[in-house]
This record gives structure tokens, C-alpha cells and sequence, in this order.
């Protein structure tokens, strides 16, 4: 999806209170085709089964790949022999001198609407998310929560410019249903049109999202 993102399109969108696929908006469309050529132009992989099967660190590992795509994570599992030469970069978005959007997705703290100890955990929560314990958890790599607290390391800078998915309560159901791989194949695979096959996501997962 950063691809979509990058030419300013989106996976959906609210108007007038509802959920709207914008997948096939134009924006979109042309991130889907962006995608397309760069997955055709620069990569062997499957174009149906699920990204991890193989994991891409480990033909990366094997010397199956010369780069891969992925979380910053993956650097820890490239294989002895190339441990000390790979390197990150950030994906280049179709605008020159401007990084590809990347997704920038987390944990969810929530207190649970039946505790006995919400006070205690709101509490826990503010002291974990504060500037003190991200500066912390910063040190050991992660990306922190916060605009204001960002590095100049190669993942907090592609930090600044990032996507996410609708925040939605059944953007689970979206997942589950494995709408947007199945979309992607169909695109890969030409067993649908881009606009076809964005157009089909699109509907179901506006149903999917306006579902009660």
C-alpha cells in the first residue's frame, strides 16, 4: 500500500459518516500500477501465496535476493555472511528526492471496559507512552510515539512520512478476509484489471467497514 499512498491515494476514507473505498480513485490506481511494474520488473516471488512463504530474510539469507523489502526487524535475520555488509535504505517514492511512505503500525494499549484497576492502568499507560520511557525504548531501536522525538537514523527520518490503515472497529474483518492480498493477486496474476480488481476491494471493504 505504499505505493498508494505514495501517489496520494488511499485504502478508504468517511463521508457523511460512512466508509468509502478509495481504491479505485485515481490516485490509487496509479499507485496499484506503480506496484505492479516495480513487483514484474524486480522481484521472482510468488505472486499469489502469502509474503511469508519463504520469509524474505531468509532467501535474502540464502543469497536468493540482493535486497528485500520489509520492516527495519528483518536486518536481524540476513544471515551471518551478509550481517556485516547489508544495509537499510528507504524506499524512493515516484517524486525525486521524496521517500516512499512507509507503514508505521504498533501495539495497542487499552484499559478493558470490565477492570477492576482502571486508574492503575490509565496510570501505567501515561508512564509507558511518556517522552522519558520512548527516549528509552528509542535507544534500544524502536521508532518513538511522538513527531517531536524523531532521529536522524534511516527509520526515524522514513518515520516522518508514513501511512496507516483506516482506524476502523471491523478493519479486522478487512483483514481476515484477506481482501487486499486477494486484490493484489488478481492485479498480479492479470486475472483482473487494476481498475477491476481496486474496484471490487474497494465495495467490499466499504461493506465490510460500514458493517454493524
Amino acid at each position: 500500500m505504499g505505493f498508494v499512498y505514495d501517489y496520494g491515494g488511499q485504502i478508504a476514507t468517511t463521508y457523511k459518516g460512512k466508509w468509502v473505498g478509495a481504491l479505485n480513485s485515481p490516485a490509487s490506481l496509479k499507485g496499484l500500477a506503480a506496484f505492479k511494474n516495480f513487483f514484474l520488473a524486480a522481484s521472482r516471488a510468488s505472486k499469489s501465496t502469502i509474503e511469508t512463504r519463504p520469509n524474505p530474510y531468509d532467501v535474502y539469507a540464502k543469497g536468493g535476493a540482493a535486497s528485500m523489502v520489509g520492516p527495519s526487524w528483518f536486518s536481524c535475520c540476513v544471515g551471518a555472511q551478509y550481517k556485516t555488509t547489508t544495509a537499510q535504505f528507504v524506499m524512493p517514492g515516484h517524486i525525486k528526492g521524496q521517500a516512499m511512505p512507509g507503514f508505521l503500525g504498533g501495539s495497542d494499549l487499552a484499559v478493558p471496559i470490565n477492570s477492576g484497576n482502571k486508574d492503575v492502568a490509565a496510570d501505567w499507560i501515561k508512564d509507558f507512552t511518556s517522552t522519558a520511557s520512548e527516549k528509552a525504548l528509542q535507544v534500544k531501536g524502536n521508532i518513538p510515539n511522538a513527531t517531536s522525538l524523531l532521529g536522524n537514523n534511516i527509520n526515524e527520518k522514513a518515520a516522518s512520512r508514513s501511512w496507516f490503515v483506516p482506524t476502523a472497529k471491523h478493519w479486522v474483518d478487512v483483514e481476515n478476509g484477506n481482501i487486499l492480498r486477494n486484490m493484489l493477486t488478481q492485479i498480479l496474476t492479470g486475472k483482473l484489471t487494476i481498475k477491476q480488481a481496486a474496484s471490487s476491494a474497494s465495495d467490499n471493504i466499504a461493506s465490510v467497514l460500514n458493517g454493524s
